[in-house]
């Protein structure tokens, strides 16, 4: 898996730089070609212009040379009319032309004609014309310099040019006629077919009509064809005639046009002298072939770069790559748990972010690697703790569980000790009744001193059952004070478990010490209910004696059955005092047993709490065994 993303990272690496400089280069390129190809257009142009100028002016010195010829010739004395002083013959005039012809044949000049007002004209060839209908004769005769468009010469059926001028007389200055020069129109189409631009571009001239005059191609010269004209039949002509409008009146500039579905340039130029105009074409492509390679030589360009980026990419990305590689097969070992190598020096020595990845990958080990080292000793830590704990509450439920008992155990004698006390306070008010029944007896006695055998005797058998009452109470008050000495142990006992529970513990603290007080009250009360028995056992005793001696002493019987009632009042005050402490012993008994109740049940929620310390423990030192076996997982 770390492989393929590696892979995919260095492939999108490349990828991605590789359509970047893609992109700059074909936008470097289609930028460079427009900028170039409009530079390219622009010089074209602007080099177009200027032949076309050249020829223009080349043409327009031409004609002003040619024009000058001819003012010389017209100026020429005899041609005006005047020879040696006297009117100068047709003769001398056509010798003169016949001179002048072989003088000016290198500017294109045929021959000369001197025409007279009435439009006869005689040729330096010695032939004769007649242009009295010709609009340049009456343009001439006029006054004004008349230069033609393209003709056709009747004599040979050439292209010509006819300059003229008119002739006046040497002496008064009047036009008396025309000089005519027939200029070569083929040559004039040579020196513009010589006009080339590119390979195929070429030059051509139309008149102020829009006829063409001068052209590579001379029958379109003879056909004398006008483009502004054809174009109102041929469509395809349309741009071109727009342009040769402009031409005829003679305005300057650069234009592109439609040529049978090609693209094409015009530079046109004015002539002067005759509003002739002079253009230069060429087909645009050849005018941008420069461009073109231009074009070719920045795509070679381009596909170096972009072979040389993608080289570099390439290298930079596999720079890139195979430590980020590396990152991840040791990010994949700390996730597998293995602490037992560290990144590679080379990688922690780099400046770049490459070399603070590392870095940081470093210190993220070093976290980890301390951070798990804790765990393990803290997990090793809380188990051992959670075994102790365990252990600490095994004893603590030990412990409460014979608290519990002990508990048990003191309120089953807190029952005993309220029935006993029960049945003694109910015996005491048996005394008491029996007292009462004494006291009568010993108020019978006074009154029936006669009768005090037998009563002597019931007497004697009532101080016995007296006797065997009190040795049962003392019985009683012997269980009683053994009852109170072990509730006051038990009550202390309590208080000392209560003092280890705790905050839990208080409130049976609390109970514990009321019931130890209750006790040592119930102990007091037995030994004063002791004391009484004593005395009650020591007067039964001496009732005893007396009845033993009631035969001999019947005489002090009244005495004695006087002291008797004194002594049966002494003690139903005592049993009444006795029946309020068996009463007193009856409530703390009651006391000590609800004690002993809220005990059990602190008993029962402290063993409850104690079950969910051991649960809780338990689960804990199985979460630090899980947690114990996790990190043991991590090779460190």
């Amino acid at each position: 898996m770390v492989g393929k993303v590696t892979g995919s990272l260095r492939l999108r690496m490349t990828i991605l730089f590789g359509l970047v400089v893609l992109i700059g280069c074909l936008v470097l390129a289609l930028v460079s070609e427009f900028k170039s190809t409009a530079a390219l257009e622009g010089e074209a142009k602007e080099a177009m212009l200027k032949v076309a100028r050249q020829a223009a002016e080349t043409v327009d010195s031409q004609v002003r040379a040619r024009v000058y010829v001819l003012e010389v010739l017209a100026n020429n004395s005899i041609i005006r009319g005047v020879s040696a002083g006297r009117e100068a013959a047709l003769e001398e005039k056509l010798s003169v032309l016949r001179e002048a012809q072989k003088a000016a044949e290198g500017l294109g000049f045929k021959e000369f004609t001197v025409v007279d007002r009435e439009g006869n004209g005689n040729i330096s060839n010695g032939g004769k014309v007649y242009v009295a209908d010709r609009e340049y004769f009456k343009t001439a005769l006029s006054g004004k310099l008349c230069i033609t468009s393209t003709l056709i010469s009747k004599a040979d059926n050439s292209v010509v040019f006819s300059y003229n001028l008119p002739i006046r007389h040497h002496a008064t200055g009047e036009i008396t006629g025309v000089l005519t020069g027939i200029v070569d129109g083929a040559k004039f189409s040579e020196l513009i077919g010589a006009v080339t631009y590119g390979r195929t571009g070429h030059a051509l001239a139309v008149d102020g009509a829009g006829k063409i005059i001068a052209h590579k191609d001379a029958e379109r010269v003879r056909a004398q064809e006008n483009i502004v004209e054809q174009a109102a039949s041929n469509k395809d002509l349309a741009s071109l005639a727009a342009v040769v409008a402009k031409m005829a009146k003679g305005e300057e500039g650069v234009e592109g046009y439609v040529l049978q579905g090609q693209n094409m340039l015009i530079a046109y130029a004015p002539v002067k002298t005759t509003g002739w105009s002079v253009a230069v074409t060429a087909p645009v492509n050849e005018v941008l072939e420069r461009a073109a390679g231009l074009k070719w030589a920045m795509l070679a360009v381009s596909l170096a770069i972009i072979v040389l980026a993608l080289v570099l990419t390439y290298v930079m990305a596999k720079t890139v790559a195979e430590p980020l590689s590396q990152a991840v097969n040791y990010l994949g070992q700390l996730a597998e748990g293995n602490f037992t190598s560290r990144v590679q020096e080379k990688h922690l020595k780099r400046n770049d972010e490459i070399g603070r990845l590392a870095q940081a990958v470093d210190r993220m080990w070093t976290s980890l690697r301390e951070m798990f080292l804790t765990i393990r000793e803290d997990a090793q830590n809380l188990a051992a703790n959670s075994e102790e704990l365990a252990a600490s509450a095994e004893e603590v439920s030990a412990t409460v569980e014979e608290v519990a008992s002990t508990t048990g155990e003191v309120a089953s004698m807190a029952e005993k000790s309220l029935e006993n006390a029960s049945r003694t306070a109910e015996e005491s008010r048996n005394v008491v009744a029996v007292a009462e029944s004494g006291g009568a007896t010993v108020g019978k006695t006074i009154e029936k001193i006669n009768s005090i055998a037998a009563s002597a005797a019931r007497m004697g058998e009532s101080v016995q059952n007296l006797g065997e009452l009190s040795a049962r109470i003392g019985n009683i008050t012997d269980v009683i004070t053994g009852i109170a000495d072990q509730t006051n142990l038990l009550a202390l006992n309590a208080a000392i478990e209560a003092a280890r529970a705790g905050e839990q513990g208080r409130g049976f603290a609390v109970v514990a010490e009321e019931v130890r007080k209750l006790a040592e009250q119930s102990a007091d009360a037995a030994k004063e209910i002791g004391q009484l028995i004593g005395q009650i056992q020591s007067g039964v005793e001496a009732a005893v004696k007396a009845m033993e001696y009631g035969s001999a002493e019947v005489k002090d019987g009244v005495e004695l059955a006087s002291q008797a009632g004194a002594a049966l009042r002494d003690i139903i005050g005592a049993v009444n005092k006795n029946i309020g402490l068996m009463e007193e012993i009856i409530q703390g008994a009651r006391q000590a047993s609800e004690g002993m109740q809220q005990l059990s049940a602190s008993n029962e929620q402290v063993t409850s709490t104690i079950q969910q310390v051991a649960g809780a423990t338990q689960q804990l030192a199985e979460i630090a065994s899980r947690l114990q076996a996790s990190v043991n997982r991590f090779k460190i």
